[in-house]
């Protein structure tokens, strides 16, 4: 699928180049309200379309080679603007299941006998966001010193990474492929969050407080940038801005 929508557009090397981004995407800010009613099929339809438009340029932008491999400078390029369009679609997904009843099914105990499927399964995007991680060490990349005449000796100066460097980005191409599933798959996407919302108002009713309340993380989206000038920047904070709307509803 990806590689089939890559040969599709003309390849855009070594960084994402801007000014086509800038000319095929159309303003994303289009929320205007008549008497405090949102038309919210146009809104999903609006910013779906943005979404993939902007998949299609990270896409061709990459220039994944056949074995998998970026350079690191494409490799970060494309994770700056990959973060915050997963934040984007999982918004709007949160959009999209506005007003979506479902019946929560009973567990069934699986087959006995039947081997577990092997091989590479497709990707899957999650609609509930990961909470944000505090405490973790970044690594140092600055100077050592080492006193001389001291016992212990000290530490190999740490390998700076050049952004000629090769990156494994199978990785990313299975978040990519996950995101464009996602988009061609709204419907769906929004059932599997009404079921988790079904569960969690289960376990609410049942007196068990669920771990999560919410389906996306308190605090500013991942990937939100104060003063980004990247389309996808703004498709994040109307996203954002409606779902946060939806679940104040909710």
């Amino acid at each position: 699928m990806i590689r089939a929508l890559a040969r599709s557009l003309p390849p855009l090397y070594d960084m994402l180049d801007m000014r086509v981004i800038n000319d095929i995407f159309v303003p994303l800010s289009f929320l205007s309200e008549v008497q405090g009613a949102v038309d919210w099929d146009l809104a999903i339809e609006r910013q779906r379309g943005a979404l993939l438009g902007l998949l299609a340029v990270l896409v061709a932008g990459l220039g994944m080679s056949s074995g998998g491999m970026l350079r690191r400078g494409v490799y970060l390029a494309a994770l700056r603007v990959l973060r915050p369009a997963e934040a984007a679609v999982r918004r709007l997904i949160v959009i999209a299941a506005r007003g979506v009843t479902v019946t929560e099914r009973a567990p069934r105990p699986g087959p006995v006998g039947l081997e577990r499927r092997t091989g590479e399964r497709l990707a899957s995007f999650r609609v509930i966001e990961p909470l944000k991680r505090f405490g973790v060490r970044r690594a140092l990349t600055g100077p050592r010193i080492t006193v001389m005449g001291a016992d212990s000796p000290g530490r190999a100066m740490p390998t700076i990474a050049s952004a000629d460097d090769p990156v494994d980005g199978r990785a990313m191409a299975r978040r990519i492929e996950a995101v464009q599933r996602a988009l061609d798959d709204l419907p769906g996407q929004a059932r599997r969050l009404s079921r988790w919302i079904a569960r969690r108002d289960r376990m609410v009713r049942a007196g068990k407080p669920p771990r999560r309340f919410s389906p996306l993380r308190p605090g500013l989206p991942p990937g939100h940038r104060q003063r980004g000038t990247h389309p996808v920047d703004e498709a994040l904070s109307d996203c954002d801005a409606l779902a946060r709307r939806v679940l104040a509803a909710a």
